[in-house]
């Protein structure tokens, strides 16, 4: 979703690595109801995948230090701290 913002479900699953579509489509869910990712209607009818600016902003933290950046991220995201702002797509 970062490197292709607006990419379908079969693209984003298969640059993850993931086989199972039930699995992508739960996973995809989660992402939304963190306000990490949004999802909207693509072209014919399929999903297109954006990452809202606090899905961008936990990838570049993952991207810096990885090891370092999982208990912030997990903080954030255990702790509540998605506004209604955050989970507006950023622009593309």
């Amino acid at each position: 979703m970062a490197s292709h913002p607006g990419a379908s479900s079969r693209r984003v699953a298969n640059a993850a690595g993931v086989v199972d579509q039930g699995q992508m489509s739960r996973l995809g869910a989660r992402l939304v109801e963190l306000g990490l990712a949004v999802r909207s209607a693509g072209p014919g009818g399929k999903n297109a995948w954006a990452l809202t600016q606090r899905g961008k902003c936990a990838v570049e933290l993952l991207d810096c230090d990885p090891l370092a950046s999982v208990p912030q991220l997990l903080r954030e995201v255990d702790g509540g701290k998605i506004s209604s702002d955050d989970r507006r797509p950023s622009a593309l």
